[in-house]
């Protein structure tokens, strides 16, 4: 039991509040398709671990529904959950108060809380499947009246509503950009081209050209991996494929490697650069922005530069990014399957190319979508800090509420 209770407050064992009902296991041979089962949740579908919803006739189940609390105490466990309606896993626990000293809505948050978690975590066992059903036993409660669980669930409800619009904006922006990227990248602005013209690549405008990679830009593959030298030379950063992600530079991991004076210069990253991976996710591709002072790069990268004066990085950016997703690349190298990308494959990729001016309109026209994206997402990031500052003095009663 807690050493200190807040004056009005409670503090009892989880298991003399709730009834936790555990999922069942239907088995592979009873899955089906979705018109004539159920959508049976796993731990993978309430972390979003998996994208693969499955569904079961099998008889036996434990069905849920949009307001029941769900508590995972296998693979994650301590995730809690609701609004999913189905069968769930053995995984799987259904949290429902089984008296009058525990409102749903603040059980809900109060499963979440710091204190519950760390119960959790004390008691998980296993190292590739984590198991913690153990933890229910001894997991505690704290208890504030009624009216002060209400107010307690509210708020913290109120940011999740919050989060939850954000998400719906999230989405919304990427079902607009994916079909405006379609329109702007193979089409041109809307409405501004009448007449259409057929290419290797498929139907483009008129004014457009089809253009080789090779022609217009300047590829350099980075340095071959070597071991730091025993002295002479500085150790200089570098990227590595790990570092460069979809549209953005990942720099949480930055390692070194010795590089000459001559290499220097030639593998020297400038502000404006693309970058593609040679291997991996073929295609993935990011700018470099002078996210570091000074930094180099390795052979698992391919680093573009404009040849001419007539040419939009973005707009490669955004085409090369359109393209992996729509699976273009097989298409577009006349190769099957694609282990690695090499410089001269790469050289010859055919681009569509707009005048200058209309690859910078295409090019900013994405990147406000980018910005509306990449806006919610950090709101996203600032309501959960938020909400998890308020868990952390409301739950405890470090801060009391008004009722």
């Amino acid at each position: 039991m807690s050493k200190v209770i807040p004056e009005g407050w409670t503090e009892d064992l989880l298991m003399n509040l709730v009834s936790a009902q555990r999922g069942t296991e239907p088995g592979y041979e009873a899955y089906c398709e979705p018109e004539k089962g159920v959508c049976f949740l796993r731990i993978g579908d309430l972390s979003g671990k998996t994208n693969n919803p499955v569904f079961t006739k099998a008889k036996g189940l434990l069905y849920i529904g949009p307001d029941d609390i769900l508590f995972a105490l296998d693979g994650s466990p301590g995730l809690v959950a609701k609004g999913y309606s189905g069968a769930i896993s053995s995984g799987i626990r259904l949290v429902k108060p089984k008296n009058q000293k525990v409102k749903k809505d603040f059980l809900f948050y109060a499963l979440q809380s710091p204190t519950v978690q760390s119960i959790v975590k004390a008691y998980t066992t296993g190292s590739t499947i984590l198991h913690a059903g153990r933890s229910l036993q001894f997991i505690t409660i704290l208890l504030p009246p009624l009216s002060e669980q209400r107010k307690i669930a509210a708020i913290l409800s109120s940011v999740d509503n919050a989060i939850e619009k954000t998400k719906a904006i999230i989405e919304q922006t990427k079902v607009v950009k994916k079909g405006l990227m379609q329109e702007l990248l193979t089409s041109g602005i809307p409405g501004r081209h009448k007449k259409f013209k057929k290419t290797p690549i498929g139907e483009i405008p008129e004014e457009w050209e089809v253009v080789r990679l090779g022609d217009i830009y300047e590829i350099q593959l980075g340095k071959m991996l070597s071991p730091k030298s025993k002295g002479g030379f500085n150790p200089r950063p570098y990227l590595g494929n790990y570092n460069v992600q979809w549209n953005r530079i990942d720099l949480k991991t930055i390692q070194y490697m010795d590089f000459t004076e001559k290499e220097m210069e030639k593998y020297r990253l400038r502000k404006g650069d693309l970058l593609i991976c040679e291997g991996g996710e073929i295609g993935r591709t990011a700018i470099w922005n002078n996210e570091l002072p000074e930094c180099y790069y390795q052979k698992a990268i391919h680093r573009l530069r404009p040849l001419e004066h007539n040419t939009v990085p973005e707009f490669l950016l955004h085409f090369m990014l359109f393209a992996a997703e729509k699976k273009y690349f097989t298409y577009l190298t006349g190769v099957n399957t694609i282990a690695h990308l090499p410089a001269e494959q790469l050289r010859k990729i055919k681009i569509p190319l707009p005048k200058y001016k209309e690859q910078k309109e295409i090019s900013l026209t994405i990147n406000k979508l980018e910005n509306i994206l990449r806006i919610n997402s950090n709101l996203i990031a600032e309501f959960s800090k938020f909400k998890a500052a308020l868990m952390q003095v409301l739950l405890i009663g470090e801060v009391r509420v008004k009722v």
